[in-house]
């Protein structure tokens, strides 16, 4: 029940006060990130639109890595649009988690596409993570230490102004 409760606050703290919200949704992790795994996002563009998409993921100190490498792609009627193998950092150089939050548990808003000109219609986000150990080349198959993962699709803002 606590962490039900602790997700509707992460879930209203991330998207709540956002007026330039187009649509967002997370999805919860029980034991971890499974390399096969996919995180399937859909959603309407009901007119043509610049846009930024960010993916939200929150970890706890489970997870081991001072990054997280994705591969994300955006569809549009079976068409693919963009696909990226992202790297982003969860760690500063001291092992000092990045992400937002009071307690081992940390929220990364990390921005993945930046004032893209849309066009109106249905889109689909698919993203999974690509993490190895070093030196390796084969997949890590469950990542431990990720509890949720989701996307964030709003109105352009420029963000540099701030």
């Amino acid at each position: 029940m606590f962490k039900l409760l602790l997700n509707y606050i992460f879930f209203f703290l991330f998207f709540g006060c956002n007026d330039r919200l187009i649509f967002s949704e997370v999805k919860t992790f029980k034991e971890g990130w499974k390399h096969d795994q996919k995180c399937s996002f859909e959603f309407y563009l009901d007119k043509k639109d610049s846009i930024n998409i960010f993916f939200n993921l929150r970890n706890n100190n489970n997870y081991r890595f001072s990054n997280i490498f994705l591969i994300a792609k955006l569809e549009s009627n079976d068409k693919v649009i963009f696909s990226d193998t992202l790297e982003y950092a969860m760690a500063d150089v001291n092992g000092q988690w990045l992400g937002k939050g009071f307690t081992s548990i940390k929220e990364n808003k990390l921005w993945w596409v930046y004032n893209w000109n849309a066009d109106n219609g249905n889109y689909k986000i698919t993203v999974q993570h690509a993490m190895r150990k070093n030196g390796s080349v084969r997949k890590i198959n469950k990542v431990e230490g990720v509890l949720n993962f989701g996307i964030l699709v709003e109105k352009f803002y420029n963000y540099n102004k701030e």
